[in-house]
């Protein structure tokens, strides 16, 4: 009985250092400012700031559509983002397709 008092004990403790690696997705702010085309790729221009207190590695997803069918989707990251500051980012559709609108989200941010 013992035994399994001690596992499930480092079981909780290697639970809790999982979760003390905090996703801070809920800290940072997205804007999509432009969408374009160039060479028959959509292309998604996005800020994305940084609200928490932390130097941040954040990864950005956009989808995109043509009226409401989804035809495409992109992603990018922003590597060490400081405290408090903006980066803008331009996201590439990976398919050749007609489109007209994007919607971005932040997908995860991490110390």
């Amino acid at each position: 009985m013992r035994g399994c008092a001690a596992l499930l004990a480092i079981a909780l403790c290697g639970a809790g250092l999982a979760t003390a690696a905090e996703n801070y997705v809920d800290r940072v702010g997205i804007q999509t400012l432009r969408l374009y085309v160039k060479d028959d790729r959509g292309h998604a221009v996005v800020t994305v700031t940084n609200n928490s207190t932390e130097l941040l590695d954040i990864d950005v997803s956009c989808t995109f559509y043509l009226g409401e069918a989804k035809v495409g989707t992109g992603s990018t990251s922003v590597a060490r983002l400081p405290p408090r500051r903006t980066d803008t980012v331009d996201v590439t559709d990976r398919l050749t397709q007609r489109l007209d609108t994007v919607r971005c989200n932040v997908a995860n941010a991490q110390k």
